[in-house]
């Protein structure tokens, strides 16, 4: 298995060196979504020495994430960040969980789409 992408957006079982799937993707979703609504990275790669200690790392900040007090101003993103950043793969949502989830189903993307005036050449 080669590494693709930043590290830093790698899922723990990759890092591990472990069989990979479409899990790894939601938590690919988490990581861009952690770092939209919070301004900062999960957790940053240069402070580990290897793959292994980087999900260390991670597993650990998803704990700290799942007990800590809610800060969030949107709640129900919260409940999607946790879906996402499951350390374990087998219990991680799948893509129809996570559109399921309350925040994500609330979203109307026709209501929330600007209207684009066409412009003629």
């Amino acid at each position: 298995l080669d590494m693709l992408g930043p590290i830093g957006s790698s899922a723990p079982e990759m890092l591990l060196g472990e069989s990979v799937g479409e899990s790894c993707d939601i938590w690919g979703l988490g990581i861009c979504l952690f770092l939209m609504l919070h301004g900062r990275p999960l957790a940053v790669p240069r402070h580990s020495s290897s793959r292994a200690s980087f999900a260390s790392v991670l597993i650990e900040a998803c704990a700290d994430l799942a007990t800590a007090p809610q800060q969030d101003a949107q709640p129900l993103a919260r409940e999607v960040l946790l879906l996402c950043l499951d350390p374990c793969p087998a219990s991680r949502a799948t893509a129809a969980e996570v559109l399921a989830a309350g925040w994500v189903a609330s979203l109307d993307p026709c209501a929330q789409r600007p209207r684009v005036r066409r412009l003629s050449l």
